[in-house]
């Protein structure tokens, strides 16, 4: 055995474990390991190049479509990098793309132009080199039906990003519906003309399956809804909604969209219940993300089983989920509140009797924001609640998560025995429930059962934990 040379490390690792690995790191982690060696050097090459991110002018401070474009040896400089990445052996790695504005630099002189093609049409000449891209994404970029054939050229690409940008042309000579592409992410601002909704026109809505459509909370009118009021069409296979709205009125657009699986609804203001509104029939709805208030838009015939809430004070949650004819069908639930006040809790869960993930997260998002804590509760207070039977959820329990972002200032020590001291009760009572996680400023409490549901172990974290808190409302 004494002449049997051992295999270099990276030699009797397999390429793919090495690939798992190299895929959680950051790009500037990966370049000095493709000098390690030839193995590494082949693993980690591709990952180097995935990623063009192309910014070649800047803006102006003005409210239109000013550019400000670098000196003429910055302007050399831009095209040569833009070569390299459309070259042979580069293009080809290449899967996502960003085109974007660069931050103006102090050392670099710039030209006011109102026209900024004049590096732009040297990228979209060469995008279709990139055979490989899958996700471009495009910010205060004017197109013109060139730039639009370009994006049709790219076969592999199914996700497009554009914020700000604007199509110049309002008639297309080109056939509608040109780019094939599964997921679309349209930002939209005032700044943008009125041809916005060109946008919608030169989409596949056949391949279409996800769309979001942001606005801009700034502007006086939400330019979402009134984009859609121009489509005369539907899109009968978009399963992945995310719309922005002011009034709970611009949600009977939601019939444009007959297939929607998972709808997200972002309200720009605190949206107010209309008496006079009608339910909207989405059969295949499967989960709800927004306002209470957006409840009471789903017909008898829609029967999500997953909610995502975002409640603030428990009245609105309470009105909403009063006229919900479908609650005993929810399996999941996420619910957030600024403050809990005490004898509401239970309450709060009475409809939902098949509920399976429940997920609560408490506290406003502004740390100073203190509620008067003599009649609402702590997190103290409630995980003992949570310990007298009976239980406040339904048998069916099988994971419970309590977060809090309000400082009550009890000692970790009562707060975990606490912790405990439910997680005993709960488990006792809920013959399905494999995992516990009770967290809040003071502490952070675990518990979750082993694979073959015997063993029930725990963790305790005590000390400031907020970083731990669920906040899943504001990432």
């Amino acid at each position: 055995m004494s002449g049997i040379s051992k295999a270099p490390l990276d030699l009797r690792v397999p390429d793919e474990l090495w690939l798992d690995i190299f895929l959680y790191l950051p790009r500037e982690d990966l370049a000095p390991l493709h000098a390690v060696s030839r193995t590494f050097h082949r693993i980690v090459w591709p990952f180097l190049f995935a990623t063009f991110a192309f910014h070649p002018y800047a803006l102006g401070s003005s409210l239109a479509f000013d550019y400000l474009l670098p000196n003429e040896m910055q302007i050399k400089r831009a095209l040569r990098r833009l070569r390299f990445w459309a070259s042979d052996e580069i293009a080809p790695l290449v899967q996502r793309c960003a085109v974007s504005p660069w931050r103006r630099s102090g050392n670099v002189e710039y030209t006011p132009c109102r026209d900024g093609s004049m590096i732009l049409h040297n990228f979209f000449q060469q995008l279709p080199r990139l055979k490989n891209v899958q996700a471009l994404s495009f910010l205060r970029v004017e197109f013109d039906e060139m730039h639009l054939a370009a994006l049709a050229s790219l076969r592999p690409l199914r996700e497009l990003e554009v914020a700000g940008c604007r199509i110049l042309t309002s008639n297309l000579s080109a056939p509608l519906n040109l780019i094939k592409v599964t997921k679309f992410q349209f930002g939209i601002d005032s700044l943008v003309s009125e041809d916005r909704h060109q946008w919608l026109r030169v989409l596949n809505r056949q391949t279409l399956s996800h769309l979001m459509l942001g606005d801009d909370p700034s502007a006086s009118m939400n330019y979402a809804m009134r984009l859609l009021t121009r489509m005369p069409f539907t899109f009968p296979n978009v399963h992945t909604l995310t719309i922005s709205v002011r009034r709970l009125e611009e949600l009977a657009y939601l019939t444009k969209f007959p297939g929607v699986r998972c709808l997200s609804v972002e309200p720009i203001h605190a949206p107010v219940r209309h008496p006079n509104l009608q339910p909207i029939a989405l059969p295949d709805l499967e989960s709800y993300q927004g306002p209470p208030e957006g409840l009471h838009l789903l017909g008898p015939t829609t029967r999500p089983t997953k909610l995502k809430i975002v409640a603030r004070a428990h009245p609105r949650f309470l009105d909403a989920t009063a006229v919900l004819p479908h609650a005993h069908l929810i399996t999941s639930l996420a619910l957030q509140m600024d403050y809990l006040p005490t004898g509401v809790f239970r309450s709060l869960f009475s409809s939902f009797i098949s509920l399976a993930e429940l997920d609560l997260l408490f506290g406003h998002p502004d740390n100073n924001y203190v509620p008067n804590m003599s009649a609402m509760y702590t997190d103290q207070t409630l995980f003992m609640d949570l310990s007298i039977p009976p239980t406040p959820f339904p048998t069916t329990l099988s994971t419970l998560s309590i977060s809090w972002r309000i400082y009550s200032g009890t000692p970790a020590e009562e707060v975990i025995a606490a912790a405990r001291a439910a997680r005993s009760a709960l488990v006792s009572a809920h013959s399905n429930l494999r995992k516990i996680e009770l967290s809040s400023y003071a502490m952070r409490y675990q518990w979750k059962k082993n694979l073959d549901g015997q063993l029930g172990t725990e963790r305790v974290v005590s000390g400031p934990v907020l970083s731990g808190v669920r906040a899943w409302f504001w990432e």
